[in-house]
């Protein structure tokens, strides 16, 4: 039960930013690509071409943005739940002793 304090607590930024990275990057080259083949222009070629555009940096920032804050309100709501769970068995605990 203490599992989250000595590990997600540790890593929570580190955790986020992963998070927020790695979906703020996939779902843009993702979404990029199925409109590129659905113009029948998709090459490795016109992909590399659309992600070093500067607008695709704007849409990378915009998903990151999004990205980042989803992994905050997961993390917090995931804590939150830890943390009724915990005071739960506290209390169900001290109900057992009497």
């Amino acid at each position: 039960m203490y599992e989250w304090e000595s590990r997600r607590s540790k890593g929570k930024w580190k955790h986020i930013l992963l998070t927020a990275v790695i979906w703020g990057t996939l779902l843009p080259v993702i979404i990029t690509s199925f409109y590129l083949a659905r113009n029948g222009e998709l090459s490795f070629g016109n992909l590399f071409q659309v992600i070093f555009d500067d607008e695709f940096l704007l849409t990378w920032l915009k998903y990151f943005g999004g990205a980042f804050l989803f992994a905050l309100v997961m993390w917090h709501l995931a804590k939150r739940k830890y943390e009724s769970l915990r005071n739960r068995q506290k209390s169900d605990g001290s109900n057992m002793a009497h």
